[in-house]
């Protein structure tokens, strides 16, 4: 009796163990893992880092686009600027064109 109390019980452990290496961070790649580094807050544990998160990269691409947008304004405002230039028929604005 108390063979099979001990075997039952070894086998709940190994059960155990399966479920918990299986669950475990490690295992699933939990990116958050890789940003409690014991170096401070803000410091990325290289070793344990698996990638950035979505609401990291959704953060990044915000602000290309929102980058995008001001290159765009930037490019408009320089060639109305050249346009006007050239409607002023001015030598000298006409070299600072070209």
């Amino acid at each position: 009796m108390n063979k099979s109390i001990m075997e039952a019980e070894s086998n709940e452990d190994k059960m155990a163990e399966v479920y918990n290496a299986i669950t475990g961070d490690f295992l699933t790649e939990n990116p958050e893992l890789g940003f409690n580094s014991a170096l401070g807050p803000g410091k990325i544990s290289t070793s344990l880092y698996k990638g950035l998160t979505a609401a990291m990269k959704q953060a990044i691409y915000d602000e290309q686009a929102s980058q995008r947008a001001e290159l765009k304004v930037f490019h408009l405002r320089t060639i109305k600027n050249k346009l006007k230039l050239l409607m002023s028929n001015d030598q000298n604005s006409l070299l600072l064109i070209l």
